[in-house]
């Protein structure tokens, strides 16, 4: 009788870690980036990664599963990061917009004499 409880409670134990373990190991596969993009203006900074295209929330908070992530103001690119630092957060001088050079130089007149 008594082997009987012992191997009883082995078997349960043995079957309460395998589904532990099963459970813990689904929600590590997919890894959202989470971070916060800094700005005094969140209401109209909408972000892309892959083929989702949303909104910031009002702390500035964005979740996305891959990089890179693009900026948005409406429909200006504001720019786009590829990885975030350990404080998650995004400053504007962290985001990167490639800018071509205009052919040849302009120059504004700054004031009349």
């Amino acid at each position: 009788m008594k082997n009987s409880y012992i191997k009883l409670f082995i078997t349960a134990t043995a079957l309460v870690s395998m589904v532990t373990g099963c459970n813990s190991t689904k929600q590590n596969l997919k890894s959202d980036k989470i971070g916060y993009f800094v700005s005094p203006i969140n209401s109209h900074i909408s972000y892309q990664c892959g083929d989702i295209e949303k909104e910031l929330e009002n702390n500035g908070k964005f979740i996305c599963s891959s990089f890179p992530i693009s900026f948005y103001s409406d429909t200006e690119k504001l720019g786009s990061i590829s990885s975030l630092h350990n404080d998650k957060y995004v400053f504007l001088q962290d985001i990167t917009l490639k800018k071509t050079e205009p052919a040849e130089p302009t120059y504004t007149k700054l004031a009349y004499r």
